[in-house]
């Protein structure tokens, strides 16, 4: 039996990881959705920054719960969406300037 052994940094590392690249894929996957105004990206992106400074709150409030998938709950439940939202909220806001400024060159 293989077991594979993570460390909490490799954990971390690989989540935002995915968090990334679930974001990537609904930007291409879905690229209708998001802001069209300056304001509106900032709006989203304010919103993620709040989540990301509420998300240890958040994390200690489901451990204290103690119930047995908590960690989980945590790091797929919490974690991983707060992240891909904070970087899809990121890539709204640069397609906007670069839409904004007409292309880079």
């Amino acid at each position: 039996m293989f077991v594979l052994h993570l460390t909490v940094g490799s954990f971390v590392a690989l989540l935002l990881a995915g968090a990334a690249v679930l974001a990537v894929w609904t930007v291409t996957r879905f690229g209708r959705l998001g802001p069209r105004t300056l304001g509106g990206a900032m709006l989203h992106e304010l919103a993620a920054m709040m989540l990301v400074a509420a998300l240890p709150n958040l994390a200690e409030a489901t451990a204290a719960a103690a119930f047995p998938g908590a960690r989980l709950v945590i790091a797929f439940g919490l974690v991983l969406p707060v992240f891909t939202y904070l970087f899809l909220a990121s890539l709204w806001f640069v397609r906007l300037l670069v839409d904004l400024f007409g292309g880079l060159y």
